[in-house]
């Protein structure tokens, strides 16, 4: 019982804070080119294996180089932590987790979701550009580096893609048929010049169309003037020329960026935006580097590239036809221009995109909320209180924590005693006596102190 740590929450008119603490995302963060704050969680049903771990830690620092191409050297994972659940053994490099749980985790590990199977997927409810939820991988997924490259491609590339839907709101920008959202998308279409191409971006991406059955080369469906149903692309990883995009076939060796809109970059990664796929339709037409730009991440310059490529979009015509004529090289004009000029921005060097790790564990916690049910808190400033509260109690509780609830007016009132939290009873029991009526004056020290006694 001494290792046991006590938290005294009081909820009166900060609660708005609370409810960004306790019921939000972990909030990451990207500042000089570097993502901090990213938590990943593994589940409490997630037998014990420390595979898990060390596998993570191998995807990851994958990722943080693959993510550091893919955005044109402006953004790199620099330090990830990783939360061990309560159920698996103490050890002495654990630091104790405060805010941190499951339940806020970007990155989850967690049992299969029976409508995805095995499948790594990020949660969205939100629309285009709008952060995702939560990044769900299973611990086959993640122990099994050959059963996940297999079917999925190499796991770090694979976890820039998905980390695409969970930063940046993009979408993928395949044909798809998806009966867990309802939602499905043709797996080829007609162009405005007439032929049939397979629904993606970019569409540089070469392969063949194959019945998925017969494996027959696809025949027309007069009825709708492309593909029997049955047909399916299938990429050519030794004829493929196209770089883009990681939101449509990210495996391909080749692939090394999103689908961009800029008519001097890359023209192997350009945006196809006649391709009818999720992206597309929710994204209107703009390219997955359109809305990455117009993310905090990158708008307004944020994060500019950490050392100058002469192949950056923009400075193409340079090469091609200015520096000729002037006897210049395409350097010399580019930094003559005010970007560059006089010294300015100056390349910052990255000597590693390798992330650091921090392994936290979930505390035996032991926690008393101390609620403002004062008439200082009547109205709206009371139905935030009791909201939080009860999404506190209800979301961010876990099973086998220990929670009491103080309220507090002139005086402090016992409403539910410490109570180990081991079911969905316990937590409604709890939620009920959240307040919802106010009265008298305001003693915030009597509530306190009440927490305390309640704790001890």
């Amino acid at each position: 019982m001494a290792a046991m740590r006590w938290l005294l929450l009081l909820l009166s008119l900060v609660v708005c804070r609370s409810e960004a603490v306790f019921n939000r995302p972990y909030e990451i963060r990207l500042q000089n080119n570097e993502y901090t704050d990213v938590l990943v969680a593994i589940h409490r049903d997630v037998p014990e294996d420390m595979r898990v771990v060390d596998r993570l830690k191998q995807i990851i620092t994958e990722a943080s180089e693959d993510l550091y191409v893919a955005t044109n050297s402006r953004a790199f994972l620099k330090e990830v932590k990783i939360l061990i659940p309560k159920t698996w053994t103490k050890k002495p490099e654990y630091l104790p987790a405060g805010t941190e749980t499951f339940e806020r985790a970007n990155v989850r590990v967690d049992v299969p979701n029976p409508l995805y199977g095995e499948n790594p997927y990020v949660q969205q409810k939100g629309g285009c550009g709008e952060a995702g939820d939560f990044m769900h991988l299973t611990p086959k997924y993640v122990v099994d580096k050959q059963y996940g490259e297999d079917y999925w491609g190499p796991n770090g590339k694979t976890f820039v893609h998905e980390w695409g839907h969970l930063r940046w709101g993009l979408f993928d920008e395949y044909g798809t048929d998806d009966p867990a959202s309802g939602q499905s998308y043709p797996h080829f279409y007609r162009t405005s010049q007439g032929g049939v191409r397979p629904t993606g971006c970019s569409a540089w991406v070469a392969g063949t169309n194959k019945h998925t059955v017969t494996g027959s080369p696809c025949r027309l469906d007069p009825g709708t003037g492309v593909y029997e149903s049955e047909c399916r692309f299938y990429p050519d990883e030794q004829t493929n020329r196209a770089t883009g995009s990681y939101m449509f076939m990210h495996f391909l060796s080749q692939v090394t960026s999103f689908c961009h809109s800029d008519p001097a970059g890359d023209p192997l990664s350009f945006h196809n935006r006649e391709a009818p796929n999720k992206h597309n339709s929710l994204c209107q037409g703009q390219s997955a580097w359109d809305v990455m730009t117009q993310h905090p991440d990158f708008t307004n310059g944020a994060n500019p590239p950490q050392k100058v490529r002469s192949t950056a979009p923009g400075f193409v015509l340079f090469e091609a036809y200015i520096a000729p004529r002037l006897g210049q090289s395409a350097w010399d004009v580019m930094t003559q221009h005010p970007d560059f000029a006089h010294g300015a921005n100056p390349p910052r060097e990255v000597r590693t995109t390798a992330p650091g790790f921090v392994l936290l564990q979930e505390s035996d916690f032991r926690i008393v909320l101390v609620l403002d049910a004062s008439n200082s808190m009547r109205g709206e400033p009371l139905r935030r209180l009791n909201q939080v509260a009860r999404r506190f109690i209800q979301g961010t509780v876990y099973f086998g924590s220990s929670v009491g609830l103080v309220t507090f007016a002139r005086a402090e009132s016992l409403e539910h005693p410490v109570i180990s939290v081991d079911s969905q009873a316990d937590r409604d029991s709890l939620a009920a006596t959240v307040p919802t009526t106010t009265s008298g004056g305001t003693c915030i020290g009597c509530g306190l102190l009440k927490g305390v006694e309640v704790r001890a």
